[in-house]
């Protein structure tokens, strides 16, 4: 990685970049954050596919959530999911503690993902777990009919009761 200051000046940013007080171009995230620009970050995909040898998983498909804001999320296979940690000013250690929340969650009865793997690689922290099987109700909610709708609405409160019945002052 080059440091900004090593970076080539641009003569004009992007549009969603700003230059900075080094004369370099940096991507602005949500309320006006700098991002690493591109060739600074991790290359987050090359990571997922190391995780996933290291744990004996043959890619035939691999694909980049749209959501993550905080870490990076990939679709392995349409079987596995892998969560690395994103970059320092956001995400640093949040991963560490999500395979103990998520087993207290599966003993209280929680519909949660199975923890395959948790480490460390190339600095970043890292997940691996089984892909849940299911629709996505923001694409699909309103081709549900109404009786379908109250199943959900009261399968989601009864996770929700689960969620909230484990007490922390810390994000997971």
């Amino acid at each position: 990685m080059r440091p900004p200051s090593a970076m080539t000046s641009p003569k004009a940013c992007r549009e969603g970049q700003q230059k900075t007080s080094v004369n370099t171009c940096l991507p602005v995230g949500r309320a006006g954050v700098f991002c690493y620009p591109l060739d600074m970050k991790t290359d987050y995909i090359s990571l997922a596919k190391l995780i996933a040898a290291k744990n004996h998983i043959d890619i035939s498909s691999i694909k980049k959530f749209d959501s993550g804001e905080v870490n990076k999320v990939f679709n392995i296979n349409n079987k596995f999911v892998i969560k690395i940690e994103g970059e320092p000013e956001v995400a640093t250690n949040l991963l560490k503690r999500q395979p103990e929340k998520i087993e207290m969650l599966y003993q209280k009865g929680g519909r949660v993902p199975k923890i395959l793997d948790y480490g460390q690689m190339d600095g970043k922290e890292y997940l691996l777990m089984e892909k849940i099987k299911g629709v996505n109700l923001s694409a699909d909610w309103w081709s549900f009919n109404d009786l379908q709708k109250e199943n959900l609405i009261e399968q989601i409160a009864e996770q929700l009761i689960i969620f909230h019945s484990i007490k922390s002052d810390l994000y997971f």
